[in-house]
């Protein structure tokens, strides 16, 4: 602790530094890697700073201005071959269909995989174009 006394002001101010001991360790474990970040800035005032590793990465983004670019959207075309039932042309390969039972609309993709059973004809168009981005996430040419 030091104690700074100004004579032509007559105040006392108080400073606090604490004063850090490295020693080295030795260990057989594998190396781990830290997901944190601790740095002390030393101006007038001492503050201790940790940012996670998400952070730092938003941070460094901001920075360098880096703007994401958005994935291009693969194109989807719908033919109707019989009446209540679609068939969808995902980026050249087939997608899957929906077929209208009743007042129900159920999907099956690609794979012939079950994805639902929906209520109007665009959720169920819309449910099979998000699965189709997520079990064919290569497909990035126009049809």
């Amino acid at each position: 602790m030091t104690i700074e006394t100004d004579s032509s002001r007559s105040t006392r101010s108080t400073t606090h530094r604490s004063s850090t001991q490295h020693r080295s360790v030795t260990s057989t474990a594998a190396p781990r890697r830290s997901n944190t970040m601790s740095t002390t800035l030393a101006n007038r005032q001492q503050a201790e700073v940790t940012l996670d590793t998400e952070t730092i990465e938003v941070i460094t983004e901001i920075e360098a201005q880096v703007v994401a670019t958005e994935e291009p959207r693969v194109p989807m075309t719908w033919a109707r071959p019989d009446s209540g039932l679609w068939v969808a042309n995902y980026g050249g390969y087939y997608g899957g269909t929906v077929d209208r039972q009743g007042t129900h609309f159920f999907v099956a993709d690609t794979f012939g995989q079950y994805v639902g059973d929906f209520r109007t004809l665009d959720e169920a168009k819309a449910r099979l174009l998000e699965r189709l981005q997520v079990v064919l996430p290569d497909v990035r040419r126009a049809a």
